[in-house]
């Protein structure tokens, strides 16, 4: 006949029945309120990254400026461009650059660079070698002169080329002035020297009086026009030529180097107890010779001395011979 099971161990598995469900309910709720933050975690750091990459496409750009492309009618502009900016490879940039300001019609005026260390440390190795490792940074520099009607479009070449903006500066300063001036005074300059060269070919014996004078003011007249000409010409070649100052770097890099370790090898070649102990003996002997040396340098010294040490043992008995003679 089947027996029935104890009360008890019926009311224990209905208890461990209805935890089982509790706990499987909960891993559920757990796991959708796990998954829901996970997305919006997500989805939120999709977001920041396309915030950061729109802003680091913001901050490699050349903003558009309309001081390289204005045209004011009667005004003569002198167009310059600064840009500091921060480029995947130095040497690679500079050779772009030459190419694109030859191309364009321009000339490189200056185009330099340097390396700056920034740091340096040394590792001794087990071979008897130094592990060196130096942080540094190239840097380049550069001054080109383009055609003005060229300098925007150059500009936004450039951009290729630049990974961070440090920084920008555009200017159009006008010298229309400045050329104008120029022209008066060479037209100044080579009017007097016409009249003072008529002066001194007259023939009437009242301008042949200091014709000497009228000749040496007749050639710096010439010179001063001549230098007027030039200064003109000076300024119409910063017209018609933008100058960009580009000024560029690129990221940290580090070198690993092994080089000998100068201390070890000094240690190595260093003279033992017997050669040291010559040599300073040798040392010895010659720094005595030279202090007999300085001292018969300096007889007169002793020789005041030996008088001022007799003087006062001269005055010294004299005294005690006056207390005898009164005693």
């Amino acid at each position: 006949m089947f027996k029935k099971p104890p009360v008890h161990i019926l009311r224990h598995g209905l208890y461990a029945a209805l935890l089982t469900l509790l706990a499987a309910c909960g891993q559920q709720q757990a796991a959708s309120e796990y998954h829901a933050p996970a997305a919006a975690q997500s989805a939120a750091y999709d977001a920041v990254e396309e915030s950061h990459a729109a802003e680091g496409k913001e901050t490699a750009t050349v903003h558009d400026s309309a001081v390289l492309s204005q045209e004011v009618e009667g005004r003569q502009l002198v167009l310059a461009a600064d840009l500091e900016f921060q480029t995947d490879n130095v040497r690679q940039t500079t050779a772009a650059i030459e190419n694109m300001t030859v191309s364009g019609g321009g000339f490189v005026q200056q185009s330099a660079i340097h390396t700056a260390v920034l740091d340096e440390q040394d590792y001794p190795q087990q071979d008897g070698t130094v592990l060196r490792i130096r942080r540094y940074v190239h840097h380049g520099d550069m001054t080109v002169r383009v055609p003005r009607d060229h300098a925007a479009a150059f500009v936004q070449q450039l951009q290729e080329h630049i990974r961070f903006l440090d920084g920008q500066h555009f200017s159009a300063t006008d010298v229309s002035l400045d050329i104008r001036r120029q022209q008066l005074a060479a037209e100044r300059e080579r009017a007097l020297s016409a009249r003072l060269g008529e002066v001194a070919d007259s023939d009437e014996d009242s301008n042949k009086k200091g014709t000497g004078s009228v000749v040496q003011r007749q050639f710096d007249a010439r010179a001063a026009a001549e230098y007027a000409r030039l200064q003109q010409a000076y300024w119409q070649d910063q017209v018609d030529f933008a100058t960009l100052r580009l000024q560029f770097r690129q990221p940290e890099a580090l070198v690993r180097q092994n080089v000998p370790d100068t201390r070890q090898l000094a240690r190595q070649y260093r003279p033992g107890f017997w050669v040291s102990a010559k040599h300073m003996l040798g040392e010895g002997w010659y720094g005595l010779i030279q202090a007999g040396l300085l001292a018969i340098a300096l007889w007169p010294l002793w020789l005041l001395l030996a008088a001022v040490v007799t003087l006062w043992r001269w005055l010294r008995r004299r005294k005690r011979q006056r207390q005898a003679r009164g005693g």
